[in-house]
């Protein structure tokens, strides 16, 4: 994914915001009722795919232009680049 964010300040530098959607890879070994796209609560922790990885990178990136823009302060070209290769396998 590629969004490119037109700069309110003419002439500063740009800068590239780059993050993952993409989960771990599917791999054996789960505990007996656990595994890895049925997400499971048990006591307080959560067990399940992606469950703490940075799928919110691309969130993370749009809402802090957002918020520099909300509030009227200014802000560089802003190039947002979100892959979804990193660790799949396919």
């Amino acid at each position: 994914m590629f969004i490119d964010v037109e700069g309110s300040t003419p002439g500063c530098e740009t800068i590239l915001m780059y993050g993952h959607y993409d989960k771990q890879p599917w791999f054996t070994g789960w505990r007996e009722g656990l595994g890895p796209i049925t997400p499971v609560i048990e006591g307080r922790k959560l067990y399940g795919r992606g469950s703490s990885d940075d799928g919110y990178a691309c969130f993370g990136a749009v809402l802090s232009i957002k918020a520099l823009q909300k509030h009227d302060l200014p802000h560089p070209r802003c190039v947002i680049l979100i892959e979804g290769d990193e660790e799949s396998e396919g």
